[in-house]
C-alpha cells in the first residue's frame, strides 16, 4: 500500500509517541535517524532490559490501530503496521556512539528480514 506523505507523518508521530511512552523522561532521548527510522538512546541499561523494552515497544505498535481515514462519517479506516528493531550497546563517546548506531543499523535490517528483534 502506498502512503501519501501527510498520512505517514501523521503514523510517525504516533510511532515517537508509542516509543516515548516506554522512555524514561529526562534520561532516554528519541531522535529521527531518516524519515522512517529512529533510534532511541538509553544510558545504562542493561541489554536485557533494553531487550525487553524494545519487545513492549515492537508489540505496542503491531496492535496499535493507526487512523488512516474515513470511509464515511459513521465509519472509519484504520491500518495496522510492524516495526523492526535493532539493539546496540556502547559507551558514551561519540565514537562509540556512531559506531553503534551502525551496529544498530544492521541488525535493524535483519531484523527487518527476519521478522525479529535482533
Amino acid at each position: 500500500m502506498k502512503i501519501r506523505k501527510s498520512l505517514r507523518l501523521n503514523l510517525n508521530r504516533t510511532v515517537v509517541q508509542i516509543l516515548l511512552t516506554d522512555t524514561r523522561k529526562g534520561i532516554d532521548r528519541v531522535v529521527s535517524l531518516g524519515s522512517e527510522e529512529f533510534a532511541i538512546l538509553m544510558p545504562q541499561i542493561p541489554l536485557k532490559l533494553s531487550k525487553e523494552v524494545s519487545e513492549r515497544i515492537r508489540h505496542r505498535v503491531a496492535t496499535h490501530n493507526f487512523k488512516i481515514g474515513e470511509v464515511d462519517k459513521t465509519k472509519l479506516e484504520y491500518l495496522t503496521i510492524t516495526i523492526s528493531i535493532g539493539i546496540a550497546e556502547c559507551p558514551i563517546t561519540q565514537r562509540a556512539i556512531d559506531a553503534s548506531i551502525n551496529v544498530a543499523d544492521k541488525a535493524w535490517y535483519e531484523a527487518k528480514h527476519q521478522g525479529a528483534i535482533v
